[in-house]
């Protein structure tokens, strides 16, 4: 198992890059796992088990509004969860 780790910036903010070279998720997971992360409203409140990605997209959410959420890609053997946060000069 490898995992990779990267951050760059982007017009649009810094995109943080995730991924491993563990299973492929299937389509059907994938699209539902997309449509959940960006569809979740934001809040701190957490169910049932596996809450990590959750409370990370809920997080994003929070700080940063509605269309900063969780995004999953997956194929070839390889899964990348990508996701932006708002880049801030100071």
């Amino acid at each position: 198992l490898k995992i990779s780790i990267l951050a760059g910036k982007t017009d649009r903010g810094i995109e943080i890059r995730i991924g491993n070279n563990g299973e492929t998720l299937a389509k059907e997971r994938v699209s539902e796992l997309n449509e959940r992360f960006e569809n979740a409203l934001p809040s701190m409140e957490t169910r049932g088990e596996h809450i990590g990605l959750n409370n990370i997209n809920a997080r994003l959410k929070l700080f940063y509004g509605d269309e900063y959420f969780i995004h999953v890609e997956s194929a070839g053997g390889y899964t990348e969860f990508c996701f932006l946060i708002r880049a801030e000069n100071r």
